[in-house]
This record gives structure tokens, C-alpha cells and sequence, in this order.
């Protein structure tokens, strides 16, 4: 019911957005003007999110919003899923040929050519840039759109759409014939108040201009990138399907940051296999794991009044998954490895990598325990380890004044 609401207010802004559109006659009543452009933004991207609002509404009739329930659960019991996330984009640049940049500064008049950028998520989350120009090119070639968004619990498969869509103001659609020759044969308010007065009718809608209702938005596709998990800890996309005599470079560059929504909590008695003085020995402890640690003290009781005897960072650990330990590495019934960093209180703040086995009381506490920790290994390697690594593999492009891609100029 709130997208069929949703879908019918834009219904009827777009009927007005085009009702506008239809007086752009000439010049002299906004043809190639910013009013003119941003009204074909606003059509274009009412268009783009009615479509999806009704796709959403037929979708969701077709297979019930219980079914999908069911789907969810049904997947989600058969294995571990990553937490859900957060996601946000800013700083998007947009870099155009250096060509075309000096040619633009060197004209003048109206400009020829518009640019802005979409953005999707889902049927409920479309946001487009302001529009830009040439001139707006402050870093030299390229644009930068001051547009942010940031998308809260979506699932660890997600994919985001970023567009490019481009207004060319050619020869060819914005009317650059003489127009004193046709100046006589040019409407104009007087002409058509004059009109109406001989007439002695009043105006109706068949004396104002048709109204186009399979009219699209002039705004073209320029380019596109599917922006998805694998895409966090970059900075820079290529853009798909680029006209050759576009202005356009070929790439977007964009900021994305993530962070994870992993919640995870545990705590209970656990034997950990220690070294003391150069000698192995087990220890039981209390441990509570919360978040990406793991902290322990000697006793359960010692956790609200003693500062914790060491603690286990899961975020330095090399491990995708905690395994149970094998009878001919460790006779100890109920045993199971982990490879983290370990910092006790004697060490401060220094931390080492070590191999640690934990054993269980019985066999159902390390099936709980194991459970939870891969739970916390899977939601770092899938947000967090996986944008570090980007990032570690990418040179660092970003200027010293907060660009993300340096000028060619």
C-alpha cells in the first residue's frame, strides 16, 4: 500500500514535470536552460523510482512477503551467513576528457552538456547528485558531486548500481537555427493572448501544448558500475558502456566505507593450554568473548572487580574458521584451536601471534563456542579484512587536499 502511495504521487510529478517541459519551445521559454535541465532530471529520476516502487509492488504479489520469510529462514538454518552491514558512499568524482574541459572554458553562452549521478539500492533507495557542468570542474578535469548516502542493515550480497547520465545540448535538439527568420511563426504569450481574445473562447487544453505521455527524459546513460562486496577498499571503478565521443574519461571515483553489524556475545568456562616458563600447562578460565575479543580471568567473580587476565584479539587472527582439534595432536577430550594475537596483563600493550587450544567441558559447550567464534571470524573476514585488503593492494591516490583521483591538468 505505501509503494502503490508512493508510486502515484510520483505519477504526478512527473505529469507536471512534463506539463513544464512542453512550454520549453524556444529559447526565449527556457530551451537549453539549467530550469529546463533540472526538469529532465526530475523526470528522469520520478521515472526510475516509480518503475522500481512498481516492480517491488509485483514482485512481493507474485511470491508473498510470507514465502520470502520462509526463504530466509530455510537459508539461514543451514549455514552460517554473514552478518548484515552498513554501507557508505561520498566523495564521488567524476573525471571528464581534458579536451573537452578546455573547450568548454573557452566558450561561451549555455552550456553543452549536463552531468549527474544516480545511485541504487532496492526499490526505496534511489538518490541522484545535483547537476553539474564543466565549469563545475574545481579540481582541474574533474568534477566533484557533494552527494552522500549510506545504506544501514543490508545484507553482505549486496549490490549497488552507480549511473551516469549525461544532457547533450547539440545542434540537433536544441533548435540552433536562426531564429529571426522564424520569428514570425514563433508563439508567444502576447501572440497567443491576442489569440484567445478573437476567439473570445476561453483557454482549454487543446489551445495549450500537447502533453507527451510516453515522452522520456533526454538525460542518456552514459555509464555505469555495480558497486558489490568485493568492491570495499577501492577508490576507483571503470565505467561500463561508454560512448566513444563521450566527454567522459571512463572512470567514477567514489569513497566506501563499511562497517559491520556483528553483535555476538558468549562467555564461560574454558581450559586453555598455556605456557609458563617454558612450560606447557592447562589453566581453566573465564572467558568472555564480546565483539572481536575474547577477555579472561581466573574466576567468574573476578570479572566485575579484577581487570581481566589477558585477552584474545579475534580481529589479528589468520584463521577463517575455529576446528576441532585431532586426538593424535592433543589427547585432551573436547579441544579446538584458534590463531590469534594474545596480550596478557604482564605484556601491556604488546600483543603476539600464537597458536591457543581451548577445551571444553563437554562436547555440546565446544559446539557453542565454536559456533560463536566462527560466527565472529566470518563477519571480519567478510567486512573488514576483505576492505583492508583492498586497500593494502591499492597504492594511495588520494591528494593532500581530500581528492581521491589527482587532475590531469
Amino acid at each position: 500500500m505505501v509503494l502503490n502511495e508512493e508510486a502515484a504521487k510520483l505519477q504526478t510529478v512527473i505529469n507536471q514535470t512534463l506539463q513544464a517541459l512542453s512550454c520549453c519551445t524556444d529559447e526565449d521559454h527556457g530551451r537549453g536552460s539549467l530550469e529546463e535541465a533540472e526538469a529532465e532530471k526530475l523526470l528522469l529520476v520520478s521515472c526510475e523510482k516509480r518503475a522500481a516502487m512498481l516492480a517491488e509492488v509485483s514482485r512481493l504479489r507474485e511470491r508473498g512477503v510470507s514465502g520470502e520469510l520462509e526463504d530466509a529462514e530455510g537459508d539461514s538454518s543451514m549455514s552460517q551467513q554473514p552478518c548484515r552491514g552498513t554501507v557508505s558512499i561520498n566523495s564521488v568524482q567524476l573525471p571528464l576528457k581534458v579536451e573537452f574541459v578546455c573547450s568548454a572554458r573557452t566558450q561561451t553562452g549555455r552550456p553543452t552538456h549536463y552531468f549527474f549521478v544516480l545511485i541504487r539500492y532496492g526499490p526505496c533507495n534511489i538518490v541522484a547528485t545535483p547537476l553539474a557542468t564543466a565549469a563545475d570542474a574545481q579540481n582541474g578535469d574533474t568534477i566533484s558531486f557533494p552527494t552522500s548516502i549510506t545504506l544501514e542493515d543490508i545484507h553482505s550480497n549486496f549490490e549497488i548500481d552507480v549511473e551516469v547520465y549525461s544532457l547533450s545540448h547539440t545542434s540537433g535538439n536544441t533548435c540552433d537555427v536562426d531564429l529571426r527568420s522564424s520569428s514570425r511563426s514563433r508563439i508567444t504569450p502576447r501572440k497567443l493572448l491576442s489569440t484567445i481574445k478573437r476567439s473570445n473562447h476561453s483557454v482549454t487544453s487543446s489551445t495549450m501544448p500537447a502533453l507527451n505521455t510516453r515522452r522520456t527524459s533526454h538525460f542518456a546513460l552514459v555509464g555505469s558500475h555495480k558497486i558489490s562486496l568485493a568492491s570495499l577498499g577501492q577508490s576507483k571503478f571503470p565505467l561500463d558502456k561508454v560512448p566513444f565521443l563521450s566527454p567522459l574519461e571512463g572512470n567514477i571515483y567514489l569513497r566506501l566505507d563499511s562497517a559491520s553489524h556483528s553483535n555476538v556475545q558468549h562467555q564461560g568456562i574454558l581450559t586453555m593450554f598455556e605456557v609458563v616458563k617454558g612450560f606447557g600447562a592447562w589453566h581453566r578460565r573465564f572467558f568472555v568473548l564480546e565483539g572481536n575479543h575474547m577477555s579472561y580471568w581466573n574466576h567468574p567473580s573476578d570479572q566485575g572487580s579484577k581487570a581481566a587476565e589477558g585477552s584474545i584479539s579475534l580481529f589479528s587472527s589468520s584463521s577463517q574458521s575455529v576446528k576441532p582439534v585431532k586426538r593424535d595432536s592433543c589427547a585432551r577430550a573436547y579441544t579446538f584451536d584458534l590463531v590469534s594475537g594474545i596480550q596478557t596483563a604482564q605484556q601491556d600493550d604488546q600483543r603476539a601471534l600464537a597458536k591457543c587450544w581451548f577445551s571444553a567441558d563437554t562436547r555440546e559447550d565446544r559446539g557453542d563456542w565454536m559456533e560463536k567464534l566462527n560466527q565472529v571470524l566470518l563477519d571480519l573476514h567478510t567486512w573488514t579484512h576483505r576492505a583492508l585488503n583492498h586497500a593494502g593492494a591499492q597504492p594511495n591516490t588520494r591528494a593532500s587536499s581530500g581528492n581521491i583521483r589527482e587532475s590531469s591538468l
